[in-house]
Order: structure tokens, then sequence, then C-alpha cells
């Protein structure tokens, strides 16, 4: 494994659907945020867990916002352990790209690159157990 950083443009290219559809996502979560704030009215935004009654693995991330914006770190944090954390690195390396214009690069031999992924699949599956059986149980 090997480490390092490259140098780059300050402000990266945006591209543009990932970018309507994050910008769909917080509007959706702002209006959460108001309906709650002034109505006093939940607003169930996942679909899938609207259907299926389970959360979905992303369960928890709208919260996560709303514990965030009310300065809540720690319940912001258990409302959804991996996506929170992800945030939290996205972020970290946004405010990194634009103060030094570089991006780290890490390069994965086969077994390497076999094991982060398998890693990362396994705390995605551990978080979403989580939701399912300790966060979102009482209904």
């Amino acid at each position: 494994m090997t480490f390092g950083f490259e140098k780059t443009t300050r402000f990266p290219r945006i591209p543009v659907i990932p970018f309507v559809l994050a910008g769909i996502w917080v509007f959706l979560v702002v209006l959460a945020i108001l309906f709650q704030e002034f109505w006093g009215q939940t607003v169930e935004l996942c679909f899938f867990k609207r259907v299926t009654g389970i959360p979905c693995p992303s369960c928890g991330t709208g919260t996560s916002v709303i514990h965030l914006y009310h300065g809540n770190i720690p319940e912001a944090f258990f409302s959804n352990p991996f996506m929170f954390t992800g945030l939290v690195l996205l972020s970290l390396y946004l405010v990194f790209r634009l103060v030094f214009a570089r991006h780290p690069v890490i390069s994965l031999k086969n077994t390497e690159r076999f094991i982060f992924w398998g890693s990362m699949a396994f705390a995605f599956l551990l978080n979403w157990l989580y939701l399912i059986f300790i966060r979102y149980s009482a209904g």
C-alpha cells in the first residue's frame, strides 16, 4: 500500500446529476425540518421504510443532519454511524482539497483492495443491522 498526495485544482468539477439529486435530498430534509419545527409533524422521507417497514441502509441520515443542525453531535452519530462517518470524511476531504489544492491518493494491491472493500461491505452490513434491530426496533 502506498499513500501520498497529488496536486489538483482547488475547486473540483461538479457532476450535474449527483449535484441535482443531492439538492433535491437537501430540499426534502429542509421541508422535514420545517414540518417538524412548526407543525410538530414527523415526515417519513424513506420510501423503502414506508413500503417494507424496515429501515434502509441510509435511514437516519436526514435525522443526523437535523441533529447536527441543533448541535447534537452524539445523537447525529447514533442516527446512522456509517453515513455520519462518511459525511465527516467527505467534508474533511473537501476542506483539505480547498485549502491545500491536493487530494490523497492510496494505491492498493489486489489483495489489499479485496480486504478494503470486504471490510467496507461488512461495516455497511453491521450498520444496517444496527439500524434494523437497535436504532429503529421500537417502531
